[in-house]
């Protein structure tokens, strides 16, 4: 799990993230803080009341109304690019005052790696030249250039027990 979560940061550090995917991510945020902004006015008292309690003993929850949290992140969003992303992705290099905790159950059966073996792996990430990742960069493209040609039902068959029908379309498929 460490090795595939600190591969990926490696990822976004030397090629930040692929611009579609970045769009899209930004979009889906915009859409969800919208939404909220939208019907905050149907929001309970109790959840106003959570809100600060949960923030007052963690720290965690902002204080900030439905309208702020959207009109904030329409300001900052525009300056979140692949280079903003790949520099702050960087952070995990830095090893002053870095610290792995590695928790495992009580009935693993599996040994505990040592520290040695955790610096090495940090090394070998931090030295490995990875690819971009292709697969978000192409979600634009269609998936098919060329769609198939459909099929049609050739046979419909209902099995009275069990309350299904099963198709057998032209190409074979059911």
């Amino acid at each position: 799990a460490m090795t595939t979560v600190l591969t990926e940061f490696e990822r976004v550090a030397q090629h930040g993230l692929p611009e579609p995917a970045l769009s899209h991510e930004k979009a889906v945020l915009l859409s969800h803080l919208e939404h909220a902004a939208a019907g905050a006015s149907a929001r309970s008292s109790g959840a106003y009341a959570d809100g600060y309690v949960e923030n007052d003993l963690t720290g965690e929850t902002p204080l900030l109304s439905a309208q702020q949290e959207l009109a904030l992140a329409r300001e900052i969003l525009p300056a979140i690019t692949p280079e903003v992303l790949a520099q702050a992705a960087q952070f995990w290099r830095v090893p002053a005052g870095a610290r792995v905790l590695i928790d495992l159950p009580e009935f693993a059966h599996v040994r505990p790696p040592t520290r040695e073996s955790v610096l090495a792996l940090i090394d070998t990430i931090e030295h490995m030249p990875l690819p971009s990742d292709s697969a978000k960069a192409s979600n634009s493209e269609p998936l098919l250039a060329k769609l198939p040609t459909p099929g049609r039902i050739v046979s419909e068959k209902l099995d009275r027990v069990s309350g299904i029908t099963e198709w057998t379309l032209s190409n074979g498929a059911r």
